[in-house]
C-alpha cells in the first residue's frame, strides 16, 4: 500500500466519496498480468475499512467488480452480515428462474457465514445476481441513501448489458470475457459512475 495526503480536492476512485485536500489517500497493491484495471487513489475508508466495516455501497462495488472479473464472488463474514441484513429487509422480487432458484441457497450460505465468522464465503454467479436483483427490485437502497441507489441502478444496468450485449460486440474478437465486458462497459449508451470509472478492479 502507498499512502499520501491528497494534493487537491478529488474523489475516491472506487466509491467516489469526496476527498478534501490534505486528507489521507492511497493506492493498494494489485496483481499484475491478471486482467485487472489500474485502480487510482482511494479514500481512507476504502484503504482500511471497506472489508472489515463494509457499507452497503462497498458491498455493491465488490459484487460488481467480482462479477465483472468473472473469478467468482467471495465475501467475508462482515460483508455477509451486511448483505443478509439488507436482503432480509427486502420483499420478494420477480426474478429470472435461475436466479429465483438460487436465492434460498444465498440466505443459507450467508447465515452460515455470519454464524461461523467465515473469512471467505463463495456465492454462486446466479446467487450473486439474485441478491442484486432482489435489492434493486425492493429499492432498499433508496430513501436517504442516494449514492447507493445510483450505484445499484448502475450495477443492474451493466449486468443486463453483459447479458444482452446491446452493441453486438463479438466475444471472440477480445482477449477473454473481461476484455469483452470492458468493451461493452465503455460503449454503453447510458454512461454511469461505474462505466466512467472502468474496471474490473481488484477488490
Amino acid at each position: 500500500m502507498r499512502t499520501r495526503t491528497a494534493p487537491a480536492d478529488s474523489s475516491c476512485h472506487l466509491c467516489t466519496t469526496p476527498v478534501a485536500a490534505g486528507e489521507l489517500v492511497g493506492r493498494i497493491h494489485q496483481p499484475r498480468g491478471r486482467g485487472f484495471a489500474t485502480l487510482g487513489w482511494l479514500c481512507a475508508h476504502c484503504l482500511y475499512d471497506r472489508r472489515s466495516k463494509p457499507r452497503r455501497l462497498d458491498l455493491l462495488l465488490r459484487l460488481f467488480h467480482q462479477l465483472f472479473a468473472g473469478g467468482g464472488v467471495r465475501v467475508n463474514a462482515a460483508e455477509a452480515e451486511v448483505l443478509l441484513t439488507w436482503l432480509l429487509a427486502a420483499p420478494a422480487a420477480e426474478l429470472p428462474q435461475a436466479e429465483l432458484e438460487a436465492l434460498p441457497e444465498v440466505f443459507v450460505v450467508l447465515q452460515r457465514a455470519v454464524e461461523a465468522r467465515e473469512p471467505v464465503t463463495p456465492l454462486s454467479y446466479y446467487g450473486a445476481r439474485a441478491a442484486i436483483g432482489t435489492l434493486h427490485h425492493a429499492k432498499v437502497a433508496a430513501g436517504g441513501a442516494e449514492r447507493e441507489a445510483v450505484v445499484l441502478d448502475a450495477v443492474v444496468q451493466h449486468l443486463a448489458e453483459w447479458q444482452a450485449n446491446p452493441q453486438g460486440l463479438e466475444p471472440e474478437y477480445y482477449r477473454g470475457r473481461r476484455a469483452w465486458r470492458s468493451a461493452i462497459l465503455e460503449e454503453t449508451e447510458q454512461p454511469t459512475v461505474l462505466s466512467q470509472r472502468g474496471g474490473p478492479f481488484f477488490v
